[in-house]
């Protein structure tokens, strides 16, 4: 037996060690002696079935210690292509528009006016779903609604789709989640109670950008009127029916202190523990310093605070996009097919054409999306099991240049298994 080269310890403030394998994505505390146990025999394993065969089980069993036969690489690369080519879960988007209600300084989309999905393209829709939900193997649709506003004109357009994607989804004995994101101007009460007529599993990812004097200042009406208390009004209503939400701070070094006064007043009006979760994502024009990193942990360790109802989002801890699953596809309001959102859905780049029957017609650009495998470089990589370097940014940038040694790898892993751990171990 060998120990797996995919483990890490760090200490706790109770001089506890954790022990945690980001293969197997299995955490141990260990007590000091049985941590100097497992250092001690830190080049023979097999060892410690003899001073301590109740450990040597737990270690076996969690991934820890491996058979020395096993490739560790060679089985972390196969995982992963079988998750990503599980056809169990489609991550279907669609962009009613790609217009939108507001106009943010730092939006990466090209608004197109007036430009709305037809009752045609949306028939095209349900038919796609149709054809899916035929598969036996196929278990859950996650419906994502994007744009543009996705709640522009809902009530022509995405609550249609919702309930006729929803009657595909009940005869054929599918689950459905949906999820919006939007800047949650226009979730109004009436639209509230629609969503919630469909009993449906429906999240809201709702950006803000600081508190109230600077939220207003970058997200405001067409008159000029801020929408801070409109959207903190609209998501109060909206958790009272039951709603989850996904707060997502653009934080930059000027509005970043701002944030404490909104997650105080989500904190105060959430009905339940677990209904929102805070995003804290950096402005992408916004430079990385070493201040800005300071005042986002401590924002971080604040919401994360002890009689907190809020938490800090799972996205905090590396996934796969979902851009990168086989089953997978963004549908634009045009019936252009894509692969990912953070594009600006240009028909050039467009990977396929949805037919009128729900058929992806391909194009050329699709060939590009079939990088799901793996360089050499990428099996001596440490980083290897919790890789989620996107297809979107192999395509724009290339696969990484150097495989990372342990010592490079560590810092990263380390503040994964921070985030895993929220029960406060850490100092």
């Amino acid at each position: 037996m060998k120990w797996s080269i995919y483990n890490i310890s760090d200490q706790t403030k109770e001089d506890k060690t954790l022990l945690y394998n980001y293969f197997t994505d299995k955490i141990i505390v260990l007590l000091p002696e049985l941590y100097n146990i497992v250092k001690k025999y830190d080049s023979n394993a097999d060892e410690i079935k003899n001073i301590h065969p109740e450990l040597f089980s737990i270690l076996c069993d969690n991934g820890f210690i491996v058979d020395n036969q096993v490739d560790e690489a060679t089985e972390a690369e196969k995982r992963i292509l079988k998750e990503l080519s599980s056809k169990s879960t489609m991550h279907l988007t669609i962009n009613p528009t790609l217009d939108c209600n507001l106009r943010c300084w730092y939006c990466y989309e090209e608004h197109t006016h007036n430009c709305y999905m037809t009752r045609k393209t949306m028939d095209s829709v349900v038919n796609f779903v149709k054809s899916k939900t035929c598969s036996k193997e196929l278990k859950t649709i996650c419906l994502s609604l994007f744009g543009g506003e996705p709640l522009l004109k809902a009530e022509k357009i995405a609550l249609p789709l919702i309930n006729e994607i929803k009657d595909v989804c009940t005869k054929r004995e599918k689950t459905l989640i949906v999820h919006f994101t939007t800047n949650g101007v226009l979730l109004s009460k009436r639209i509230a109670d629609l969503l919630a007529s469909t009993n449906l599993d429906i999240h809201f990812q709702i950006p803000f950008d600081g508190g109230q004097v600077f939220h207003d200042k970058t997200k405001y009406t067409k008159n000029g009127k801020g929408t801070y208390q409109l959207i903190i009004k609209n998501i109060k209503y909206a958790l009272s029916k039951g709603f989850s939400f996904t707060i997502r701070c653009n934080y930059t070094n000027e509005n970043i202190d701002s944030y404490y006064d909104l997650v105080d007043e989500i904190n105060n009006m959430i009905p339940e523990k677990g209904k929102v979760k805070f995003f804290l994502q950096k402005v992408w024009q916004e430079k990385h310093t070493d201040e800005l990193k300071e005042k986002a942990i401590r924002l971080k360790t604040y919401i994360t605070g002890k009689d907190s109802t809020v938490k800090l989002t799972e996205k905090e801890v590396l996934k796969h996009c979902y851009g990168d699953f086989y089953s997978s596809a963004v549908i634009n309001y045009n019936g252009d097919v894509f692969k990912c959102t953070a594009r600006k859905f240009n028909t050039s780049d467009r990977i396929g054409i949805l037919e009128e029957d729900g058929h992806i017609s391909k194009t050329e650009k699709a060939k590009l999306y079939n990088m799901k495998g793996f360089i050499r470089r990428c099996h001596t990589c440490r980083l290897l099991p919790v890789c989620t370097i996107c297809v979107q940014n192999r395509i724009d940038h290339g696969f990484c240049k150097n495989a990372l040694t342990q010592e490079e790898a560590d810092p990263q892993l380390r503040m994964r298994l921070k985030i895993l751990t929220e029960d406060n171990i850490y100092c």
